[in-house]
């Protein structure tokens, strides 16, 4: 949304992509400010809560160091890259929040260990409402990115303080004294997951990087502003596999307490492993599938509607090519969970290492020769070479296929929707749109410079709720059966 606020404010599209840039490098600079503690402390939680006050004490220690190395490491990143002034002072501004931004992860992994999502909800909601509202306020009186930088800034201590106030006062959780050598046993242990996610954020920057050495930030902003836009997908997905992680680390270590009690093969925590994984790949690919459908089919609509600037229409095929890559995520993001609760995190840093390698090699030579397609095309090809290798990892710890005939569901529905948007007349789409109130119609011509496409986008939506519900409730013998069949691996 401030990606659409700067757009819609005309601060011009070098503003735009100086400020993509910024949050480019702070994404890869927290990963360096965490050290890989929030994933590690998630599932030492879930499955021994009384460690919870030591474990948060001596991993807030760990954050503040690292934050801080992090903040001195990405305030000489624009000297070491020669960028320009304003894109030097959003930079410098951002890196102030890193502390905080570590900080409130260490809380939120508690949170998450201990299965209390709302109070990180509750954070973000607090946090968002004042993001908005703020980047409204300072856009509306004619600040620029650098104040937008501080507004971000800000909010992080705001995420922070509601963290703190939850844990401590409605909680009522405490920390004790930290130790020297259970801080250093910590960086240890939490070293393979911060490799994972530093070779994953290098990998989510190799392509704006290339872009801005060999072509300029203008091109940045463009490869960003189709990017952002298949972000609030990915963020579902891992919203999702985020919530079910803990469970997934429960139930593993329940069935190591088992596992020399059973003879049949496999074992018993990787038959429940099993199990779940591939009831939330059937499920990722239900949201996945129709989302992936909609943006190639409606993505100049979605630029228009969110940037209202004729010159992000040329981020609309890199929007069609990069949008593919949701649906490889659908089987990445859970199979990679499913490795770290089985306690295969060296299997998934092997992995990421391996993508951010090839993105090198790929990018470089497709950006060079194609530009901003080349740039979509190269993360396209390499998210596929991601599931393969996650796919094969996951048949090497668990012995068993992760997809099955569940998959047939989504498959089915987003078929259906394919069907209706592409081939309903362009008559019964303007029959439709003639049936809904003159305001309303009047408000959709506003937004929209083509309201029948809105009409078939709806009509293509409806068609597969409609569909994949009918089909799930055939399959497993009714509405009143879904609990015990299609929920079952998830409520058992």
């Amino acid at each position: 949304l401030i990606y659409a606020l700067i757009a819609r404010y005309e601060l011009g599209l070098g503003a735009f992509g100086s400020f993509s840039l910024g949050l480019l490098l702070v994404y890869v600079f927290q990963v360096f400010a965490s050290v890989g503690l929030p994933n590690l402390l998630t599932r030492e939680i879930a499955q021994r809560v009384a460690r919870t006050p030591r474990l948060l004490s001596n991993a807030l220690v760990v954050a503040s160091l690292t934050s801080l190395l992090a903040m001195l490491a990405m305030l000489a990143t624009p000297r070491i890259m020669c960028y320009d002034s304003t894109t030097s002072w959003i930079i410098a501004v951002l890196s102030l929040g890193l502390w905080p931004y570590a900080a409130s992860q260490v809380f939120e992994s508690s949170f998450r260990g201990t299965q209390r999502m709302h109070f990180i909800a509750l954070a973000n909601g607090i946090a968002n409402t004042v993001k908005v509202l703020g980047a409204i306020w300072l856009l509306h009186h004619g600040y620029g990115v650098v104040e937008l930088a501080g507004l971000l800034v800000a909010v992080r201590f705001l995420v922070l303080l509601t963290d703190v106030l939850c844990y401590f006062g409605w909680s009522g959780d405490r920390l004790v004294s930290w130790d020297r050598r259970y801080v250093r046993a910590l960086v240890r242990r939490s070293s393979t997951f911060l490799g994972i996610d530093a070779a994953i954020a290098g990998w989510s920057a190799v392509d704006a990087l290339i872009l801005s050495k060999i072509m300029s930030p203008q091109e940045v902003g463009l490869y960003s502003a189709a990017l952002q836009l298949l972000q609030p997908a990915s963020l579902v997905y891992l919203s999702i596999v985020g919530s079910i992680f803990p469970a997934m680390c429960h139930r593993h270590r329940q069935s190591v307490c088992h596992l020399h009690g059973l003879n049949n093969s496999p074992a018993r925590e990787q038959l429940q492993l099993y199990a779940l994984t591939r009831w939330m790949v059937a499920f990722l690919l239900m949201l996945g599938l129709p989302t992936v459908v909609l943006i190639f089919s409606f993505a100049d609509m979605i630029l228009h509607l969110a940037y209202n600037d004729l010159a992000f229409m040329r981020s609309v095929p890199v929007m069609q090519i990069a949008c593919f890559a949701l649906i490889a995520q659908c089987f990445t993001t859970i199979l990679g969970h499913a490795l770290w609760a089985a306690d295969q995190e060296g299997e998934t840093l092997w992995i990421v290492v391996t993508n951010l390698t090839a993105n090198l090699i790929v990018s470089g030579f497709t950006i060079y020769h194609w530009g901003l397609i080349g740039a979509a095309a190269g993360t396209l090809l390499v998210s596929f070479l991601n599931v393969l290798q996650h796919y094969l990892a996951y048949m090497k710890v668990l012995h068993k296929h992760p997809i099955d005939r569940q998959i047939i569901n989504p498959i089915v529905a987003v078929i259906a929707m394919g069907c209706v948007i592409y081939f309903v007349p362009a008559a019964i789409a303007d029959g439709l749109l003639a049936t809904l109130p003159v305001s309303l119609q009047g408000l959709i011509a506003t937004w929209l410079p083509n309201p029948q496409r809105f009409i078939l986008a709806f009509l293509g939506t409806v068609t597969y709720a409609a569909t994949i519900l009918t089909w799930i409730s055939v399959v497993h013998g009714g509405p009143r059966k879904l609990r015990d069949g299609f929920f079952a691996p998830l409520v058992s």
